[in-house]
């Protein structure tokens, strides 16, 4: 056992609860569901019990107090420690479900925070606004693709359900972060696949410029990449330093590594007359006359698709 914890006799247990519901009628909220005790769920019963013998007028008060400190709700702090019976409790005394503490979390924002399933769906049930900010601009959906909550054992995952519930999926926090960038920078392949299947702004950018494409090639997400390439990722968007993603991925990549038929880079380029891929290529010293493995070079292959552009460089 512990040799901090501090063991109460059954004989004091009512004692040791209503000194809880003391300190929660005070506002001292966050010091009650902090507590130990509260993260044990045969306590949490036992609380709950005690609770529902209270007077309906006394409940309802404690249902409706927020912490003097950092004026969270007891609804959100229900959230946190994932407690349906609590929750359906507050519920039940008519709390307001949108109210949010002084930083601006919401009971929705911590339940993406925990990604507590079935908890979003009683919120969802019950009217709660996926769309409501904290006071630096992260809605809830941007929260659970930070966590990357996009699937849990089979079951439809807290992303899908505020998609579903019509979360604005291309909302930004105040300096201008949103899912799809989040979900490129971190290569989580299953988000940006979920985002972009339900028409996420491919070509979107962060305050410094950069789209999607540009940091999943700064980072070197091939997988990633590729997907936002598929979904027409405008290839030339430059940051405000001027860097587009060809530029990011130059500097991740060999640029004469060939694919398992012997195309370069530069053979493809000229294959599908990317002029500009072509020139930054060249300017970067490319091997110009790597051939394919039937022996067909780039300058051949521009010659034959009639890219004029392409032979002229």
């Amino acid at each position: 056992m512990d040799q901090f914890v501090t063991v109460v006799p059954p004989k004091y247990h009512e004692m040791f609860i209503r000194r809880f519901v003391n300190d929660w009628y005070k506002g001292k909220v966050e010091t009650v569901f902090y507590n130990t005790n509260m993260y044990n769920p045969t306590f949490r019963q036992r609380y709950l019990c005690y609770l529902n013998s209270l007077e309906l007028s006394y409940q309802r008060q404690l249902a409706h107090t927020c912490d003097n400190y950092r004026k969270d709700t007891v609804l959100l702090q229900c959230c946190v420690i994932g407690d349906i019976p609590l929750i359906q409790w507050c519920l039940y005394h008519r709390v307001d479900i949108n109210k949010y503490n002084d930083v601006g979390g919401s009971p929705s924002f911590a339940d993406c925070q925990e990604n507590h399933v079935d908890i979003m769906r009683m919120l969802l049930d019950n009217k709660a606004d996926m769309n409501k900010c904290t006071d630096d601009g992260y809605s809830p959906l941007l929260m659970a693709f930070q966590e990357n909550h996009v699937e849990i054992e089979n079951h439809v995952g807290i992303v899908k359900l505020l998609l579903n519930s019509n979360a604005d999926i291309n909302k930004c926090t105040d300096d201008v972060i949103f899912p799809l960038f989040i979900g490129c920078q971190k290569n989580h392949v299953d988000m940006v696949k979920l985002l972009l299947d339900n028409k996420a702004d491919i070509n979107k950018c962060i305050d410094e410029g950069t789209s999607p494409l540009c940091i999943a090639c700064q980072k070197n997400h091939e997988d990633v990449m590729r997907m936002l390439l598929d979904n027409k990722a405008d290839i030339n968007k430059c940051d405000d330093e001027g860097k587009s993603p060809l530029h990011f991925a130059y500097n991740k990549a060999d640029i004469n590594k060939c694919t398992d038929d012997g195309e370069s880079p530069l053979f493809i380029a000229c294959l599908m007359n990317h002029v500009d891929i072509a020139k930054l290529l060249l300017d970067n010293n490319v091997d110009k006359d790597k051939c394919t493995d039937d022996e067909s070079s780039p300058l051949f292959i521009a010659c034959e698709e009639n890219h004029v552009d392409i032979v002229r460089m």
